[in-house]
């Protein structure tokens, strides 16, 4: 770590700079995705997309948008050759190191905006309330193999920087998933689905969604030693939003590769699941970084076990 903030003095080497005025929504969206130990990264025009993957059956993807950015500038020149530049930058780096360096002043909860969560941290409080704010800077030198974060907060500069490594190839889950007709969507409240996971045997090993075009719905299931658990939702705009479903589905989905998820849906306010054709399964969280601002995180799954019951009415 450096005692002072440096730059670079030729700033048309750098690949890749970015500012924000609030670390905290690039925090949240990272956290969202933590629970394995790299983190790549892809830099395009558009924004910033951080994969997560979870062997070759699913994946987590969140998403930040250039507009978040007070700064943001991705190169269109490859400098040195003198010709166009790669379409996006890629990297991987460790997920829990970057996190502790964003969070180097404190006051990062997990908590997002507009969560009906109190866990807010005491400092967390203080920063919502007096207004301070840590900013952030980033560089990213593809030559250097490095990533430099510069935050300030009240006057006071941290300078870190942090190794990278060749982004191993990921498995194209969402071009799987588009591959194959959606044949069932909604929106729901995300409260509505941590109360529900809250309430499955976590000795199950899988767990089965059902969604059909007749009663019940929307249902949520597992089975474990206390027996089998079932969850079902009404399609009533208060509950579900958008709800479509062409036939009745029923996929199982594996309970481990399942739980990651769950800190992004901690994090959200909605939840979009869809469902395609072959049993492939979407989940998009919405997850507030500031007053005015979203972020997306995705999740994708394959299913573990293929018992869907096409057109058939469930008891």
């Amino acid at each position: 770590m450096d005692s002072q903030p440096t730059i670079s003095s030729q700033p048309n080497l750098l690949d890749f700079v970015a500012a924000l005025d609030n670390v905290r929504a690039i925090v949240t969206v990272l956290k969202a995705i933590s629970y394995k130990e790299h983190v790549i990264c892809f830099i395009t025009r558009i924004g910033l997309t951080f994969i997560v993957q979870d062997s070759q059956s699913a994946q987590s993807i969140a998403y930040m948008r250039h507009e978040l950015f007070r700064e943001y500038a991705f190169p269109s020149l490859d400098y040195q050759a003198g010709e166009e530049a790669s379409p996006e930058i890629s990297f991987s780096v460790n997920l829990q190191k970057l996190i502790e360096c964003l969070s180097i002043f404190g006051g990062m909860s997990s908590v997002p905006y507009g969560s009906a969560s109190s866990s807010y941290t005491t400092s967390n409080q203080h920063d919502l309330k007096s207004g301070v704010q840590t900013t952030l800077r980033m560089h990213y030198a593809k030559a250097e193999g490095t990533l430099k974060l510069i935050l300030e907060d009240q006057g006071v500069v941290t300078v870190c920087k942090l190794r990278t490594y060749v982004a191993d190839p990921t498995v194209e889950l969402r071009a799987n998933f588009n591959a194959s007709p959606t044949t069932s969507k909604l929106i729901i409240n995300s409260e509505w689905l941590k109360g529900a996971f809250s309430e499955l045997d976590e000795t199950s090993t899988s767990i089965r969604l059902l969604i059909s075009p007749r009663p019940p719905y929307f249902r949520i299931s597992a089975s474990g030693l206390s027996g089998q658990t079932n969850i079902d939702y009404p399609n009533d705009t208060d509950v579900l939003e958008g709800f479509t479903s062409q036939a009745t589905q029923t996929y199982s989905y594996n309970q481990k590769l399942f739980v990651p998820c769950l800190k992004a849906l901690a994090l959200s306010t909605k939840t979009s699941v869809k469902i395609n054709l072959e049993g492939f399964l979407f989940l998009q969280f919405l997850i507030p970084v500031g007053e005015k601002a979203n972020c997306f995180v995705d999740f994708l799954s394959c299913p573990t076990v293929d018992d869907s019951d096409q057109d058939t009415d469930e008891d």
